[in-house]
């Protein structure tokens, strides 16, 4: 992928974390909310790392880019269990039954 897709990938996170940073009072409404603005920020990281991988230090970079892809995949799943699995709604529904 040509250095100026990679550096657009990464303007457009930065985009999506400021709108996500914006928003944070709507945001915070969301159950675990700190988990999935933590996954956006490492997503940014990671295309950061992705984008200056091809400028210099292609191995640090290229194990920084992988280290927060896997973080911010952890953290996006976590919260997806956290706020879609394990939410009190959910739990007190199951309860009624």
């Amino acid at each position: 992928m040509a250095l100026e897709v990679k550096l657009l990938i990464s303007l457009l996170w930065v985009a999506v974390c400021g709108f996500a940073l914006l928003h944070r009072a709507r945001l915070r409404q969301l159950t675990f909310w700190g988990l999935l603005l933590a996954a956006l920020i490492g997503f940014l990281l990671n295309w950061a790392a992705v984008a200056l991988e091809d400028v210099f230090w292609t191995d640090v970079w290229g194990v920084v880019e992988h280290a927060t892809h896997l973080a911010s995949a952890a953290l996006l799943a976590a919260w997806c269990w956290a706020a879609l699995v394990r939410t009190p709604k959910h739990d007190a529904a199951a309860d009624d039954m």
